[in-house]
């Protein structure tokens, strides 16, 4: 058994086999003094916390022990298929539901009448976790004439009580049953397919000696080994005073990694090509056993299993990598077949995720850039990291590989694909591959925060908690319930619209979504990874019983591992564990670090963030939904905060060390001769030009030598900018030739901005005039090379089809005020070509003459009545 002692506020945890002596009062007084005067103990294992009483915490809410009663019909069902002895126990078979639900169970356990009488007399005052062993599990399958099949974990105990059932096979035919790697296996090919087709449809106990009893499944033509098919508890892994100590699983095709919450990482399962990690290539273990790391490296914080080789991050961000090197996917050079023990990919610095697929990798630095190496989908082999081009500049905040696809998503919800497209995997409508990431526009307004891959499917969650498929379904992985190959486009699940989901995990062909700490699993399922007590494909979520209180999700080909702790409700969509991105400024973060006068934390905040264009351009984004790419005029950076957190650092003591910092450290980025602006993609990397004029040394104190290496810079990057891109900023060079986008100038961004942050950067640029002129610089200094024609700006109509005469007088005549709100076309000289501009100096002649006439009526008026005093 295993029992939490949460209602005794002894912080202790222990599992015991007790064997009850005598009857006392129970007192939840101390645990040392219960076990001397109450049990004997059979076997214990203790782990006392002598320090300090645990505040009383709140725990599982434990679902209770239902035995089976004389008359259930569910016993008749199972002895009457399987000629069970009477003298079988049978009312120590028990289910974890209440009562009234308990019909419904899909397991029955056994325990023995000693621990049968200790969890009816005490499941009401301890928190019992698990007890017995698994006997039966329920099919829903028509062809079989009992409604529960045998259990792998219980037959040994079971089997000298079945006289149906049960076949003893010759030694050659069990050696080729355990080691068939496929889990179905023609009759024909056994020796003992006679006496196996004798026996009813459904589930089958083989043996060569009692001893040693395998549970299958037999049909017509075929046999099935029984696989773990239903949730077990993993045994050997990490443990801490709380329980499991392990914090993320990553799954390869036949081994596992676990990562501990002390940064130890764990291996276990086949090895291969040494993807272990422990020294050696071999069989592989089947104990869960600690990797050691060269270099002093002591933490672990992200792990993530290929094929056959693996890769860990440690928390200096040096990436390592050991396993199969056959594709290149360990980065070493190609005549290193194999590396047995991890070593560090020395071409990578600050990675703070790494994901892969079978044989291919992909990372993401500290600085936003997005690497990938191993075989690429065309064939091509990398054996070196490699940056994603198309990614620069954009703020990717998580990684994702699949067979031959990679995914990655954006701090605003962008998602980009790219890779090989034969299912639809990509979310492109078509069943083209992408070298480079393609954006998926439909899913910008969609608000992403979770991605994940299988081999040849893909799956979104948003922040609302709908999922979103797109890829293979052959074996229901996307959960759509209709028998379709592929999904080219994304789609939502229709089975869980109105559930919110909160974490998602993707293997081989198989999926796994968590809804208010329940599981619900559908794909592929013939080796149990579903996790539902069957080995049949589930092409719609259903939820499975067993499990509740579920936090996280790992999978991996064909693999599946939970976590369970207490407490789950409301919890935010996003990945089952912690991960790192890029670094990003927020003003309370500046603001924090200026008020602790932190100056060395704040000096490398500055420089990690405006080192890097995807930095600057993830910074002092919205906390709420205004962050999602929702609407074209969207842009998500919350101006305020840019405007605070730069004043504040201007108000600062080390105000002009800041300033020069940033400075020098967008020299090495957004103003560096190797950042291209003309190579920009998304809407996300044009932020950097809202954020940058709010930096003092645009308008204090300008100087040519920072209208050099700021101002000039600054305006260059825009110009080289493409033409939609500056067109989304707002500035068009030949935006003013058709009235048309007049009216939809709104959807720009600087012409959008509030009166504040665009004077601002109108301000910022004057300056540098401002700074030209004062210094009476040369005007063949300022010579510009692509000059436009004056003539792009003018229209030609307005002297047509408009009165601009009368427009000029009334423009002339009109307040300070109504000239801001009210609408004058004399407001705009510059689209008036010449002949325009000659009529209103004509009128404003007139004008003038007509107001000095008044004024000289004025003064001699006066005049006549002046009295001398």
């Amino acid at each position: 058994m295993r029992i939490v002692p949460h209602h005794q506020n002894t912080g202790g945890f222990f599992v015991a086999l007790i064997e009850k002596v005598s009857e006392i009062a129970f007192k939840a007084t101390s645990i040392r003094f219960i076990l001397f005067h109450i049990v004997k103990l059979v076997n214990i294992i203790i782990m006392i916390d002598s320090g300090p009483v645990w505040k009383k915490q709140k725990m599982f809410k434990d679902e209770p022990f239902t035995f089976l009663r004389k008359d259930d019909e569910r016993w008749f069902d199972i002895r009457d298929h399987y000629g069970i002895s009477d003298h079988f126990t049978y009312g120590n078979l028990f289910s974890r539901r209440l009562a009234e639900n308990d019909a419904n169970s899909r397991q029955l356990f056994f325990a023995n009448d000693a621990v049968k009488n200790f969890v009816m007399r005490n499941m009401t005052t301890v928190s019992i976790q698990n007890a017995g062993m698994k006997m039966f599990s329920r099919t829903e399958q028509k062809v079989e004439s009992t409604r529960f099949r045998l259990s792998q974990e219980g037959i040994r105990h079971l089997l000298p009580f079945l006289n149906k059932q049960k076949v003893k096979i010759s030694r050659d035919d069990m050696l080729k049953l355990l080691s068939t790697e496929s889990t179905m296996i023609p009759l024909e090919s056994l020796d003992c397919k006679e006496t196996i087709r004798s026996q009813k449809t459904g589930s089958l106990v083989l043996f060569v000696n009692e001893e040693d009893p395998v549970c299958t499944w037999v049909g017509l033509n075929f046999l099935n080994i029984t696989r773990i098919s239903a949730v077990d508890l993993l045994v050997g892994a990490p443990y801490g005073i709380h329980g499991t100590a392990v914090q993320s699983v990553a799954c390869g095709e036949k081994h596992t990694l676990m990562l501990a919450e002390d940064g130890k990482m764990w291996s276990v399962g086949g090895n291969e090509d040494g993807q272990l990690g422990r020294g050696g290539r071999g069989s592989g273990s089947y104990t869960i056993y600690p990797v050691s790391f060269t270099g002093g490296v002591e933490i672990i914080q992200v792990i993530s299993a290929g094929r056959s080789h693996s890769l860990a991050v440690a928390e200096d961000g040096r990436l390592f990598a050991w396993g199969s090197n056959e594709h290149g996917q360990l980065a070493l050079p190609h005549n290193v077949r194999w590396q047995e023990t991890p070593k560090r990919i020395s071409t990578l610095n600050e990675v703070v995720q790494v994901a892969t697929g079978p044989d291919h990798c992909i990372a993401l630095l500290e600085s936003g850039l997005v690497m990938v190496w191993g075989e690429q989908y065309d064939g091509a082999i990398l054996h070196s990291p490699t940056v994603v081009h198309h990614l620069i500049g954009i703020p990717i905040v998580r990684v994702s590989a699949g067979g031959r696809h990679c995914v990655a998503l954006s701090a605003s919800g962008a998602v980009y694909t790219w890779g090989q497209n034969d299912f639809g995997q990509l979310g492109t409508g078509d069943m083209r591959g992408r070298p480079t990431p393609y954006f998926l526009e439909g899913m910008s307004s969609m608000g992403i925060v979770e991605v994940c891959c299988g081999d040849s499917h893909t799956v979104l969650l948003n922040k609302e908690g709908r999922l979103f498929g797109f890829g293979s379904d052959a074996y229901g992985q996307l959960g759509c319930g209709r028998k379709f190959d592929k999904h080219i486009t994304p789609a939502a699940v229709t089975e869980l619209m109105g559930s919110h989901v909160t974490r998602v995990a993707c293997g081989r062909n198989h999926t796994i979504v968590i809804i208010g700490g329940r599981v619900y699993p559908f794909g592929q399922n013939a080796n149990g990874q579903l996790g539902n007590g069957s080995v049949l494909n589930q092409v719609t979520p259903k939820q499975t019983d067993e499990l509740d209180h579920v936090c996280a999700v790992f999978a991996g080909w064909d693999q599946t591992f939970f976590m369970r702790v207490a407490g789950v409700q409301d919890v935010s969509p996003g990945p089952s564990c912690r991960l790192s991105g890029p670094k990003f400024l927020s003003k309370d973060m500046v603001i924090d670090l200026l008020l602790k006068h932190d100056k060395m934390e704040l000096i490398g905040l500055i420089e990690s963030v405006f080192s890097s264009v995807s930095s600057i351009n993830g910074s002092f984004l919205y906390v709420d939904d205004r962050r999602f790419l929702s609407d074209p005029k969207t842009f998500g950076v919350n101006l305020d905060d840019v405007m605070d957190t730069f004043n504040a650092l201007a108000s600062s003591p080390d105000a002009r060390q800041y300033a020069e910092l940033v400075m020098d450290m967008c020299q090495m980025s957004v103003f560096s001769d190797d950042f291209d602006a003309s190579q920009l993609h998304s809407v996300e990397s044009l932020r950097v030009f809202l954020i940058l004029p709010w930096l003092e040394t645009f308008v204090v104190n300008v100087t040519r030598t920072t209208v050099t290496a700021l101002h000039r810079p600054f305006a260059n990057a825009i110009m080289r900018l493409k033409p939609n891109s500056r067109l989304i900023l707002g500035i068009n060079l030949t935006f003013w030739r058709t009235v048309s986008i007049i009216y939809n100038c709104r959807k720009k961004w600087w012409l959008g901005l509030q009166v504040r942050h665009f004077n601002r950067i109108v301000t910022a640029m004057l300056s540098a005039v401002r700074c030209l002129v004062l210094d009476k610089v040369d005007p063949s200094e300022c010579l510009v090379t692509n000059k436009i024609p004056l003539e792009n700006f003018y229209i030609h109509e307005l002297n047509n089809n408009y009165n601009l005469k009368q427009d000029y007088a009334h423009w002339a005549s009109a307040s300070n005020q109504i000239k801001q709100n009210a609408p004058f076309w004399s407001s705009y000289p510059f689209l008036m070509n010449g002949a325009a501009k000659g009529e209103l100096l004509h009128v404003e002649a007139l004008i003038s003459m007509h107001t000095s006439n008044i004024r000289f009526e004025e003064v001699a008026y006066c005049s006549d009545y002046y009295i001398p005093s």
